[in-house]
C-alpha cells in the first residue's frame, strides 16, 4: 500500500497532462500511486499517459460525467493512506508532497493539509493567488466561507477523512467549493507555509470554466450550506447573508459589463435582499435600468434552479 494515492481527473489535456504526471514523478517522496480518470477525452490524452512506463500510474477511462464525477471515480480507486488531488493542467514543485506529508504526520488530529498556489504564466513569471484569503488551521468553515478559497489541488488529506465522502455530480463547475465547506466542517485543517501549489495560467486551450457560470454555482453552493446542510451552525447570519449577497453583486457585475440588463438586474436585486445597507447596489440598478434600456444581449437568461438538499 503506498503512503499517498495522487488522483489526476483529465477531460482532453493530452498537451498538459504529461507535465502534471512529471511533477509527481518528480517528487523528493516518492511512496506514491498516482490514479488518472480519464473523463470522457476524445483526444489523444490515452496515448499520452501510455507512454509512461512506471508502474505507480494507474489510468482509468469512464464515460464523461464532470470533475466530480471524476474525483469521486479516483477516490474509490486509491489505496493510499493519504489522497492528495492533482488537476491536469497544473503542476507541483518537488518538495510538495514531502512538506505536506509530513506535516500531517505530525500533526496527527488534522485531517487535511492545505497550502497556497501560485500562478504561472507561459513565460514563467508566477505571483501568488489569493494571498490573504485565507492562511488559518484549525476549524475554518466560516473563514472558508468568507473567502471561498483553499484551492482543492494544494490540500492533502487523510484517507479517513474521506470515507463515506462524495463530491456533487450535480454542480458541473465549483464542486471543490462545495466539496471543501462540506468537510470543513466535520475535519480541521493544517496551513503550510513551506510550499504551494502551479497553477498555469494562459495555456492556449479553451479556458476551464465560464465565470458567470462559475461564480452562479457558487451562490447556489452557498445558498444550499447555509440553509440546507447546516451551515448556520458554523457561520453567523450577518456573515452569511454579506457573503451570498457580494457573490450576487459580483456576477451580477459580470454581466453588467457585457450588456446583459435583465441577468445584472436580477441579482442585483438579489444582492440588495440579501445584504440592503450596501448603497454601491443601488446605484448599480439605476446603472443598468438607465444605460442598458434596449441593450440586452441575453434576455432569456435564467438564473439556474437551486441545489437539492440531498447529496
Amino acid at each position: 500500500m503506498p503512503t499517498v494515492s495522487v488522483t489526476i481527473p483529465t477531460y482532453n489535456r493530452s498537451i498538459l497532462i504529461k507535465d502534471a504526471i512529471n511533477s509527481v514523478l518528480n517528487q523528493s517522496f516518492q511512496d506514491f500511486e498516482i490514479v488518472i480518470i480519464d473523463d470522457g477525452s476524445t483526444d489523444d490524452t490515452k496515448s499520452v499517459i501510455e507512454s509512461f512506463t512506471d508502474s505507480r500510474i494507474k489510468y482509468f477511462y469512464k464515460e464523461n460525467g464532470g470533475c466530480a464525477s471524476a474525483r469521486n471515480f479516483g477516490i474509490k480507486n486509491c489505496t493510499g493512506q493519504y489522497i492528495a488531488f492533482l488537476d491536469s493542467d497544473d503542476l507541483w514543485p518537488e518538495n510538495f508532497l514531502e512538506i505536506m506529508i509530513g506535516k500531517l504526520q505530525s500533526n496527527p488530529d488534522y485531517g487535511a493539509s492545505y497550502c497556497l498556489i501560485y500562478g504561472r504564466y507561459p513565460d514563467g513569471k508566477e505571483e501568488v493567488k489569493h494571498e490573504a484569503r485565507l492562511c488559518k488551521s484549525g476549524k475554518i468553515t466560516k473563514d472558508l466561507f468568507k473567502t471561498g478559497f483553499i484551492w482543492l489541488q494544494t490540500s492533502v488529506f487523510r484517507r479517513e477523512a474521506l470515507a463515506d465522502f462524495h463530491f456533487d455530480n450535480s454542480i458541473r463547475n465549483a464542486a471543490d467549493t462545495d466539496a471543501l465547506l462540506r468537510l470543513s466542517t466535520k475535519i480541521k485543517f493544517l496551513f503550510v507555509t513551506e510550499t504551494h501549489g502551479i497553477l498555469r495560467l494562459n495555456h492556449g486551450i479553451s479556458p476551464r470554466l465560464n465565470s458567470s457560470t462559475f461564480n452562479c454555482n457558487r451562490i447556489r453552493i452557498l445558498e444550499r450550506f447555509y440553509y440546507k446542510l447546516g451551515g448556520n451552525r458554523f457561520v453567523d447570519a450577518a456573515t452569511a447573508r454579506r457573503k451570498i449577497s457580494h457573490a450576487y453583486h459580483h456576477v451580477a457585475q459580470n454581466f453588467y459589463s457585457i450588456s446583459c440588463r435583465k441577468a445584472a438586474l436580477y441579482l442585483y436585486f438579489r444582492a440588495i435582499k440579501y445584504w440592503p445597507f450596501d448603497m454601491r447596489l443601488y446605484v448599480c440598478v439605476y446603472k443598468s435600468w438607465m444605460l442598458q434600456k434596449n441593450k440586452d444581449k441575453n434576455p432569456k437568461w435564467k438564473m439556474p434552479t437551486p441545489l437539492e438538499k440531498n447529496l
